[in-house]
């Protein structure tokens, strides 16, 4: 896979090939020395727990063919592109390479965007669109992991999908510069990552900005109808497809020019799609309303792509829920639902009534990790949790974090009868508490908080 040529770097950003030196191509990009493979460009990152011009030999001796720095390295002997900032300039030559890549520069980019579930339906429409899609790899959707990603794109690739995730106000019209996708998906609002904004009104602007600029340039764009709660979407719905998954967004949709509602059918496993054209029923694995909606957006985008509905179906079998995001496990201690990748109100409540619908008999003990980056939204938050966890007698709950303290305020105020309620301030004081309980376990909490540790030697 060759990125853009090495010799033309210069165009694209501020830098130059130490004495000449010059690798005759150049691989994606790589900024773990620890991971580089044979060909990749080693970016030799300044942060704040390490400087990765420390480590250039190492991604060397792993067969990296040249690395981007901000200062010249005499022991290595790899060819060394000198620039003031490695992260902009890594951002600024995958743009360029993302306008080369394919036919003029111009195979088609899918943007996923959105307060949550970004990284599911990202997943999900990669595997509809069949294996010729380049994917970001995980949840790297930041400046960085946009970067990584586009760097990957090369000729055996027909399409794209790009996950962007932006916490700081201006990252979005980075992120759209980067990517200029001819394809936007919203997956939702809500007060997720914002630690940096001023008010909800602020973080929705922000979001926007990239669903203004691809129906700008001709392209398409998608989003629930939930997002219409809020007012700027409504001005770029007439040129959007709105996905009405529950009935009481119908009358936020009524008259729109292009709507398709959805339905979640558990005890069939079905997913019910009515587009303009006709009802379409596709079979699914089990799955929570949050993430049939996640399906259902990137049905629709599939399906405007142009993709067979039995090429979608036969594609949708292979779907397994990745690591830690709505996983079903089984330990010593009994069964877990593992949801422990990130955590925010709207996908917590999801899987909230996820579990509690599948465990109608069982004890539960509920393993709570707090909900972190939600900013002045925080408290409230946490206290509304409190308020809605749907307990019953002979539960247990364990919440780990300073910002679960809300939360079990509110629970011993509920007094429910027979529920077992602990408090930790971090998961490694909590071993000892879980040890001693048997049932059905549900976690979940901010990645911050690891919480799959908790259950290290247990699995079955």
């Amino acid at each position: 896979m060759t990125m853009l040529e090495p010799e033309i770097w210069p165009k694209f950003t501020p830098g130059q090939w130490v004495g000449g030196k010059r690798p005759p191509e150049a691989g994606p990009f790589c900024h773990d020395s620890r991971r580089c493979r044979a060909g990749e460009i080693f970016l030799a990152l300044r942060t704040e727990r390490a400087d990765g011009h420390a480590f250039g030999a190492d991604a060397q001796r792993l067969g990296a063919s040249a690395a981007i720095v901000e200062s010249y390295r005499q022991e290595l002997s790899l060819p060394q592109f000198l620039v003031p900032s490695v992260l902009r300039a890594a951002q600024a030559l995958a743009r360029a390479h993302r306008f080369q890549w394919g036919e003029n520069g111009r195979r088609p980019l899918v943007a996923v965007a959105g307060s949550y579930g970004k990284t599911t339906t990202k997943d999900m429409l990669a595997l509809l669109l069949g294996p010729r899609t380049l994917a970001t790899c995980g949840n790297e959707n930041n400046a960085l992991g946009i970067s990584l990603t586009l760097s990957r794109l090369g000729p055996e690739h027909a399409q794209a999908v790009v996950e962007i995730g932006v916490d700081h106000p201006g990252e979005m019209a980075l992120a759209s510069a980067m990517t200029r996708p001819e394809v936007g998906v919203m997956t939702g609002i809500a007060p997720v990552h914002a630690v940096h904004f001023r008010s909800l009104e602020e973080l929705v602007q922000e979001k926007l900005g990239l669903l203004r600029e691809i129906q700008a340039s001709g392209g398409k764009t998608y989003f629930p109808a939930s997002c219409l709660l809020q007012a700027p979407f409504r001005t770029l719905a007439d040129a959007a497809t709105v996905l009405v998954s529950r009935k009481e967004e119908e009358s936020l949709a009524r008259g729109l020019p292009s709507v398709v509602s959805c339905e979640l059918r558990e005890a069939s496993s079905e997913l019910w799609l009515d587009f303009a054209a006709g009802e379409e029923v596709y079979a699914i694995p089990p799955l929570s309303r949050g993430q049939a909606q996640s399906l259902a957006l990137a049905l629709c985008v599939a399906r405007e792509w142009g993709c067979a509905r039995g090429d979608l179906q036969r594609r949708l079998r292979q779907w397994r829920a990745p690591s830690q995001r709505g996983q079903w496990k089984s330990c010593s201690l009994g069964r877990v639902y593992l949801d422990c990748y990130n955590a925010n109100p709207v996908t917590l409540r999801d899987a909230v009534d996820f579990f509690h619908q599948k465990t109608s008999a069982e004890r539960r003990i509920w393993v709570l990790g707090g909900m972190r980056e939600l900013g002045i939204f925080s408290a409230e938050a946490h206290r509304h949790l409190g308020k809605s966890l749907p307990l019953r007698q002979g539960d247990a709950v364990l919440g780990i974090g300073h910002e679960m303290e809300e939360c079990l305020k509110i629970l011993r105020a509920r007094a429910v009868a027979g529920v077992e309620l602990e408090y930790s301030e971090t998961g490694e004081g909590a071993g000892e508490w879980l040890r001693s309980h048997r049932g059905s376990f549900f976690v979940k909490g901010s990645r911050h908080y690891a919480l799959e540790r908790l259950f290290e030697g247990f699995w079955d």
